[in-house]
């Protein structure tokens, strides 16, 4: 079946890319937990657009105009308390998954992805303010972010490292990652996250004229990053000792596009695909069953796409300026979250 615990069959992990005070009182979250979600993640673009364009935060937003907060003081107050509450629906997934699923992830302010020293500090605050066990903190994969999050997995604190869109970025961040466990007291959970989307929409743009290349290097360089997951964590890939690969930025752009292709074509063992609603919502609207194949099956045939790309498109360049791109987005995401606090705060 096209379900979110279809996916869960195969031996995936199905997360919710999103987050809000309505997500939660309402009770969609926990429908959605219901119907086989076993994570939840955040970012500062998601937490603009709950906050900035809904009323479900005046009550707590007067009470930090009460409490004399500014802007900033006021957002992480709003996102922790988001994240502690969400943590708490996912608790029972937590525990009966082994502490594998049931998490929600919060990211560090996107304005620390160049300083490795507020970086960790900031990432300890959180994870000991929210106080929740499964609570990741996201540090993106910037290279001032590497040492980072080799600091922050020697304290036992879960992390999911986020905007990763290079090979050689990954093998980077599996290195601190395995670094930062060999000094933990007790190895936390960690993911990888790959952008996907982002990815094609770039190099699309220069295949024009090899069509059929078009829509291949996202999967075809997430393929070869399984690959290296397994290849780096071999017999443990399916322990809690392993950082497995997550698949973000899964919603398709290009609307000639399945709306479902980076769900049916990233299925693999051990491995996490964040859903925004639009995709979860194409999952069940549509009819049959999964590929019989994952990503294993494919490998050969996407590692020739990626070779033939590689000859075609300027991908070095690419890479380097999606991650510049990520970073920025989510800056002027938060900036513009904190501008918008900013006024609702003067109004009250």
């Amino acid at each position: 079946m096209r379900t979110l615990k279809g996916l869960y069959e195969r031996g995936q992990s199905p997360w919710y890319d999103n987050l809000s005070r309505g997500l939660i009182e309402s009770g969609e979250l926990s429908a959605l937990i219901e119907n086989g979600i076993v994570g939840v993640t955040s970012n500062p673009t998601i937490f603009d657009q709950s906050i900035s364009k809904s009323s479900d935060y005046d009550k707590r937003l007067a009470q930090c105009k009460a409490d004399n907060k500014d802007a900033e003081q006021t957002y992480w107050d709003l996102v922790c308390a988001d994240i502690a509450d969400a943590a708490d629906l996912l608790r029972p997934t937590f525990d009966s998954t082994n502490q594998q699923d049931g998490y929600v992830s919060v990211e560090v302010s996107p304005l620390l992805a160049h300083n490795t020293a507020e970086t960790i500090a900031q990432a300890n605050e959180l994870y000991s303010r929210i106080g929740r066990d499964n609570v990741m903190i996201k540090i993106p994969a910037t290279l001032e972010g590497l040492p980072a999050i080799e600091a922050v997995i020697s304290n036992s604190i879960p992390v999911n490292v986020t905007l990763i869109f290079s090979q050689e970025r990954y093998a980077q961040v599996i290195s601190s990652f395995q670094n930062g466990a060999e000094k933990a007291s007790k190895i936390p959970a960690s993911v990888a996250s790959f952008f996907i989307s982002r990815l094609d929409s770039k190099v699309d743009k220069t295949l024009e004229a090899n069509p059929l290349l078009q829509g291949k290097a996202a999967i075809a360089n997430a393929a070869i990053a399984y690959s290296m997951f397994q290849d780096q964590f071999g017999s443990t890939s399916n322990e809690s000792n392993a950082q497995r690969p997550l698949w973000a930025s899964t919603s398709t752009k290009n609307p000639e596009y399945s709306p479902t292709l980076y769900v049916d074509e990233l299925i693999a063992k051990n491995t996490v695909n964040t859903l925004p609603a639009a995709t979860i919502d194409a999952l069940s609207s549509e009819l049959g069953e999964f590929p019989k194949t994952d990503l294993n099956d494919q490998l050969s045939k996407l590692q020739s796409s990626w070779n033939e790309i590689l000859t075609i498109s300027p991908i070095d360049a690419i890479m380097k300026e999606l991650e510049d791109e990520g970073v920025s987005s989510f800056q002027a995401s938060y900036e513009s979250c904190l501008e918008s606090i900013t006024t609702r705060l003067a109004q009250m």
